[in-house]
C-alpha cells in the first residue's frame, strides 16, 4: 500500500502509465534503468505501485522524452478532473 502523497488510485494509474510507456518502446526495465539513470529494480518498484520522488520523475520524463513531468500520468480521467460541489459536502445556494 502506498504511503506519502500519492493516494493508492493515483500510484496504481502512474504505475500502470509507466508500465504502457517502457512496453510502447519495447524496453525491458534494464532499458529503462539505462536511458533514465535508475537501477532495474527502482523501475520494477514503481510499476508494482511504489511512489517516485521528484528526481526519479524528472528522469523517467528525460528518459521517455517527455515536454513535461504530467505526460507521465498521461490523459487524465474525467472524475479527476472536475470536483462536484455535492462530491465535497458543499450545499449549493446561500442564506443563513
Amino acid at each position: 500500500m502506498p504511503s506519502g502523497p500519492w493516494s493508492a488510485r493515483q500510484a496504481a494509474r502512474l504505475s500502470g502509465r509507466l508500465r504502457e510507456l517502457r512496453e510502447r518502446r519495447s524496453w525491458s526495465f534494464r532499458d529503462l534503468a539505462h536511458a533514465s539513470g535508475l537501477s532495474p529494480s527502482t523501475v520494477r518498484n514503481l510499476e508494482r505501485g511504489s511512489q517516485p520522488d521528484l528526481g526519479t520523475m524528472l528522469a523517467l520524463q528525460v528518459a521517455y522524452q517527455l515536454s513535461s513531468i504530467e505526460e507521465l500520468l498521461g490523459p487524465v480521467p474525467p472524475s479527476f478532473e472536475f470536483l462536484e460541489p455535492h462530491s465535497l459536502g458543499v450545499a449549493h445556494g446561500s442564506g443563513s
